[in-house]
């Protein structure tokens, strides 16, 4: 994965998918965390965007997804555990298929990890917390085309 600390805090390569079915859109939250954020994950060396938020999301849920256009990407600054974060976030349109059917929560693993999954209802995802926060109203109304973003929690 490409993560790696500065002396100013720590530098993270992360992809997301933007999954939306039935007015939802799936998000997830790690065991522990106070927050919900976009499913996805950080690539490897060597390792596209598109392929690394499949392999992601074929180790998290076991199924596969198709990855689609380019969304946003986002130069985002944030603390997280006593540190700083730069992250730079590509998101993408991703569809899930069988996944988008049915049901509300479900589990899914990061590592050796559980993790909540949930299709969210996108008119009231300013009442969660999600990370980056400025996904809530986005969420709603999708880009055109790609956007750059430089956003500060």
């Amino acid at each position: 994965m490409i993560s790696f600390e500065t002396t100013a805090g720590r530098f993270n390569y992360r992809v997301a998918g933007v999954a939306i079915a039935a007015g939802r859109v799936l998000l997830h939250q790690r065991e522990g965390d106070d927050f919900w954020t976009l499913p996805g994950g950080r690539p490897e060396p060597m390792e596209s965007a598109g392929n690394a938020l499949r392999r992601e999301m074929g180790e998290e849920l076991n199924a596969p997804v198709t990855v689609g256009r380019l969304l946003w990407l986002v130069e985002n600054f944030f603390p997280f555990e006593g540190r700083r974060y730069h992250e730079l976030l590509l998101c993408f349109e991703m569809t899930c298929g069988d996944l988008a059917s049915g049901l509300d929560d479900f589990e899914g693993f990061e590592g050796d990890g559980p993790m909540l999954f949930r299709w969210c209802p996108l008119e009231t995802l300013e009442a969660l917390p999600i990370r980056p926060a400025f996904l809530a109203p986005a969420l709603r109304d999708l880009p055109k085309a790609p956007a750059h973003l430089v956003y500060e929690d």
